[in-house]
């Protein structure tokens, strides 16, 4: 699902023969698009940096078919990580497994059916993966795999490991105290333009 990308991903992903998507950009109106030209039964949202372990997608059915939850996460673990990114790792798996709460670099999946019962696939440019694992909650307590994916570093050190921990914790932190003050989907614009630097 490319969003207008500059960088040759197109080429790369037509070549290799796979279905390539346009949409306008932002994550989950990417996503959403993608979700359009799909007719599987449980989708997993996978970004251009991940790289998948063979064997995953049986392994997601089969946690689909044995708990009967309506998705959850993979897991992952980053590339060329030192102790920082071991730890946000941990942490991470800490989250989507006690709280149910993962982001979008630990494999979301779900059931395909399931979206319309919880509103469509959020339609937000950032925290689409948040707002995903919320609506999840209040029908299934979410799966979690445990691992399966391996996630590019590259922007934790292109923005440095501590101050890019603390952006997002402080992004998720407003974002959900917005959705909790205020009914409906919060705006997300200047969460967007402080994680990504343009409007």
């Amino acid at each position: 699902c490319d969003g207008g990308s500059t960088d040759g991903t197109v080429a790369l992903v037509t070549g290799a023969g796979y279905q390539l998507v346009h949409s306008p950009p932002g994550r989950g109106t990417q996503i959403r698009a993608g979700l359009r030209a799909s007719s599987s039964d449980a989708v997993l949202i996978a970004h251009a940096d991940m790289t998948i372990d063979v064997g995953l997608p049986k392994r997601i059915l089969r946690a689909l078919n044995r708990s009967g939850a309506d998705g959850g996460s993979v897991g992952c673990r980053f590339e060329d990580a030192g102790p920082f990114l071991h730890f946000i790792s941990a942490l991470n798996s800490v989250r989507a497994r006690v709280f149910g709460i993962s982001f979008g670099d630990q494999g979301q999946f779900f059931r395909f059916n399931a979206l319309d019962s919880m509103g469509g696939y959020p339609d937000l440019p950032i925290m689409e993966d948040v707002e995903l694992s919320i609506r999840l909650k209040k029908h299934s307590r979410p799966a979690y795999l445990g691992g399966g994916l391996e996630v590019s570093s590259r922007g934790w050190k292109k923005r440095g490991h501590c101050r890019n921990a603390a952006l997002v914790f402080h992004l998720c932190t407003l974002y959900i105290a917005r959705r909790l003050l205020a009914p409906g989907t919060p705006d997300v614009s200047d969460l967007y333009a402080a994680y990504y630097g343009r409007p």
